[in-house]
Protein backbone atom coordinates (compact mmCIF):
# COMPACT_ATOMS: atom_id res chain seq x y z
CA UNK A 1 0.00 0.00 0.00
CA UNK A 2 2.77 2.51 0.79
CA UNK A 3 4.40 2.07 -2.55
CA UNK A 4 0.94 2.80 -4.40
CA UNK A 5 1.05 5.63 -2.66
CA UNK A 6 4.67 6.57 -3.19
CA UNK A 7 4.20 5.84 -7.05
CA UNK A 8 0.92 7.83 -6.97
CA UNK A 9 2.26 10.63 -5.31
CA UNK A 10 5.74 11.02 -8.07
CA UNK A 11 3.76 11.02 -10.82
CA UNK A 12 0.94 13.26 -9.84
CA UNK A 13 3.84 15.52 -8.40
CA UNK A 14 5.70 15.33 -11.37
CA UNK A 15 2.69 15.48 -13.86
CA UNK A 16 1.14 18.59 -12.05
CA UNK A 17 4.55 20.46 -12.40
CA UNK A 18 4.98 19.73 -15.61
CA UNK A 19 4.80 22.52 -18.36
CA UNK A 20 4.33 20.19 -21.04
CA UNK A 21 1.37 18.14 -19.64
CA UNK A 22 2.97 14.95 -20.81
CA UNK A 23 -0.49 13.11 -21.73
CA UNK A 24 1.09 10.22 -24.17
CA UNK A 25 3.92 9.35 -22.04
CA UNK A 26 1.45 8.96 -19.06
CA UNK A 27 -1.15 6.59 -21.06
CA UNK A 28 2.11 5.11 -22.25
CA UNK A 29 2.87 4.32 -18.99
CA UNK A 30 -0.12 3.24 -17.91
CA UNK A 31 -0.59 0.84 -20.25
CA UNK A 32 2.76 -0.57 -20.06
CA UNK A 33 2.66 -0.82 -15.88
CA UNK A 34 -0.37 -2.20 -16.25
CA UNK A 35 0.86 -4.77 -18.38
CA UNK A 36 3.88 -5.27 -16.39
CA UNK A 37 1.51 -5.61 -13.08
CA UNK A 38 -0.15 -8.41 -14.81
CA UNK A 39 2.72 -10.50 -15.86
CA UNK A 40 3.81 -9.89 -12.25
CA UNK A 41 0.73 -11.22 -10.76
CA UNK A 42 1.47 -14.13 -12.55
CA UNK A 43 4.84 -14.83 -11.57
CA UNK A 44 3.25 -14.04 -7.47
CA UNK A 45 0.97 -17.19 -8.74
CA UNK A 46 4.11 -19.42 -9.71
CA UNK A 47 5.42 -19.56 -6.42
CA UNK A 48 3.66 -17.43 -3.89
CA UNK A 49 5.74 -19.86 -1.10
CA UNK A 50 8.92 -18.15 -2.57
CA UNK A 51 8.39 -14.90 -2.32
CA UNK A 52 7.04 -15.10 1.23
CA UNK A 53 10.88 -16.20 1.90
CA UNK A 54 12.61 -13.55 0.68
CA UNK A 55 13.70 -11.19 3.09
CA UNK A 56 15.32 -8.34 0.57
CA UNK A 57 14.95 -6.82 -3.03
CA UNK A 58 17.79 -8.99 -4.52
CA UNK A 59 15.61 -12.11 -2.94
CA UNK A 60 12.71 -11.03 -4.53
CA UNK A 61 14.57 -10.39 -8.22
CA UNK A 62 15.99 -13.91 -7.71
CA UNK A 63 12.62 -15.31 -7.27
CA UNK A 64 11.59 -13.74 -10.02
CA UNK A 65 14.13 -15.26 -12.11
CA UNK A 66 13.17 -18.46 -11.29
CA UNK A 67 9.44 -18.28 -12.32
CA UNK A 68 8.47 -18.15 -16.18
CA UNK A 69 6.24 -15.02 -15.44
CA UNK A 70 9.08 -13.49 -13.76
CA UNK A 71 11.58 -13.69 -16.22
CA UNK A 72 9.09 -12.51 -18.56
CA UNK A 73 8.20 -9.60 -16.02
CA UNK A 74 12.07 -8.01 -15.56
CA UNK A 75 12.28 -8.43 -19.90
CA UNK A 76 9.29 -6.66 -20.10
CA UNK A 77 10.29 -3.90 -17.91
CA UNK A 78 13.02 -3.60 -19.60
CA UNK A 79 11.53 -2.97 -22.71
CA UNK A 80 8.83 -0.91 -21.71
CA UNK A 81 12.01 1.16 -20.54
CA UNK A 82 13.20 1.60 -23.71
CA UNK A 83 9.36 1.95 -25.25
CA UNK A 84 8.98 5.12 -22.82
CA UNK A 85 12.39 7.27 -24.09
CA UNK A 86 11.19 6.49 -27.75
CA UNK A 87 7.87 7.73 -27.15
CA UNK A 88 9.42 10.70 -25.18
CA UNK A 89 12.01 11.57 -27.70
CA UNK A 90 9.66 11.55 -30.15
CA UNK A 91 7.71 15.13 -28.81
CA UNK A 92 10.78 15.87 -27.17
CA UNK A 93 9.81 19.04 -24.49
CA UNK A 94 11.12 18.26 -21.13
CA UNK A 95 12.81 15.09 -21.58
CA UNK A 96 13.77 14.02 -17.70
CA UNK A 97 10.51 15.32 -16.40
CA UNK A 98 8.54 13.43 -19.37
CA UNK A 99 10.23 10.42 -18.55
CA UNK A 100 10.16 10.50 -14.92
CA UNK A 101 6.42 11.00 -15.84
CA UNK A 102 6.29 8.13 -17.48
CA UNK A 103 8.05 5.91 -15.55
CA UNK A 104 6.45 6.82 -12.36
CA UNK A 105 3.33 6.47 -14.24
CA UNK A 106 4.19 2.85 -14.77
CA UNK A 107 5.29 1.78 -11.17
CA UNK A 108 1.87 3.39 -10.20
CA UNK A 109 -0.25 1.42 -12.82
CA UNK A 110 1.37 -1.96 -11.61
CA UNK A 111 1.13 -1.23 -8.19
CA UNK A 112 -2.66 -0.88 -8.59
CA UNK A 113 -2.68 -4.22 -10.25
CA UNK A 114 -0.29 -5.70 -7.75
CA UNK A 115 -2.65 -4.26 -4.89
CA UNK A 116 -4.78 -7.63 -3.99
CA UNK A 117 -2.02 -10.37 -4.93
CA UNK A 118 0.17 -8.77 -2.25
CA UNK A 119 -2.90 -8.07 0.02
CA UNK A 120 -3.16 -12.28 -0.72
CA UNK A 121 0.44 -12.88 -0.22
CA UNK A 122 0.84 -11.25 3.03
CA UNK A 123 -2.85 -12.95 4.44
CA UNK A 124 -0.75 -16.17 3.70
CA UNK A 125 2.05 -15.11 5.18
CA UNK A 126 -0.17 -14.39 8.61
CA UNK A 127 -2.11 -17.67 8.01
CA UNK A 128 1.34 -19.68 7.94
CA UNK A 129 2.68 -17.64 11.12
CA UNK A 130 -0.52 -18.73 12.71
CA UNK A 131 -0.20 -22.41 11.97
CA UNK A 132 4.02 -22.20 13.31
CA UNK A 133 2.62 -20.37 16.94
Amino acid sequence: MVMVLLWGALFATLFSLSNSKPFEITVAGILLGSIGGIMQWQGFNESPRSFLKAMSLLEIRSVFKATTWGRRYLLFLKIAAILLLIIVFMRPRNILTDVLTGYFAMMFAREIVTLWPTIKLERLALSENEKDS
